[in-house]
């Protein structure tokens, strides 16, 4: 797989599919923290038989999900991002055979860069290519808020926060605290639409010089 190939699209269609595409960063990240949890525990079983025999599966299993955000950030972004890895050694039978598909993958340097993103992913992904989803997200809940959510949740004895909005007794009753709520709303709605393909492509040069060659 090598970074797929690029989608065809209008500027106004990057535009609005960009925080859905964000939203896939964010379910795709939870089973690749998983594989990168597994394959830090199949490490620190390296004492063990056991972390060795493991070894092979868990760097296969991790590099087959960084397989699926190298395709899905090259189609996004129109640049495709190429597997880095080293090619695999000969298969060979017993111990021999193990050891070297143990000790083929602990020396490239690719697969050290697969743990550094794969631990920073998270955070960065979260102030760039998910961003607009994000942002899309909060936005929708400001007019949610200020339609019926700010009644509700002061009705049941809650307060909250909007931005700098206080949302408690009279919030559903006060025309400023309304149109300052819908005022930020439409600004987070509008960041996520206009900026989200440059929040994407800024993910995508940090995909590419960390999972690319």
């Amino acid at each position: 797989m090598n970074g797929g190939v690029a989608v065809v699209e209008t500027r106004y269609e990057q535009h609005v599919r960009t925080p859905m595409r964000g939203f896939a960063l964010v379910l795709l990240s939870i089973p690749t923290l998983i594989a990168e949890i597994v394959f830090v525990t199949v490490l620190s079983l390296f004492g063990a038989l056991i972390g060795v025999a493991l070894f092979p599966a868990a760097t296969k299993a991790l590099r087959g999900l960084l397989d699926v955000h190298r395709d899905l950030v090259g189609r996004w972004t129109g640049v495709p991002i190429e597997r880095p890895y080293r090619p695999a050694p000969a298969a060979a039978p017993g111990a021999k055979g193990l050891a070297t598909r143990v000790t083929a993958p602990l020396k490239d340097p690719a697969t050290w860069r697969d743990q550094a993103w794969a631990l920073a992913n998270p955070i960065v992904a979260t102030f760039t290519g998910a961003l607009a989803f994000w942002a899309v997200v909060y936005g929708l809940w400001g007019y949610i808020l200020a339609a019926f959510a700010g009644r509700v949740i002061v009705d049941l004895g809650g307060t909250d926060w909007y931005a700098w909005v206080r949302v408690d007794e009279g919030y559903a009753a006060d025309p400023s605290r309304l149109g300052t709520t819908l005022a930020i709303a439409t600004g987070f709605l509008a960041f996520g639409f206009l900026a989200g393909p440059k929040m994407m492509d800024a993910y995508g040069r940090w995909t590419r010089t960390m999972l690319g060659r």
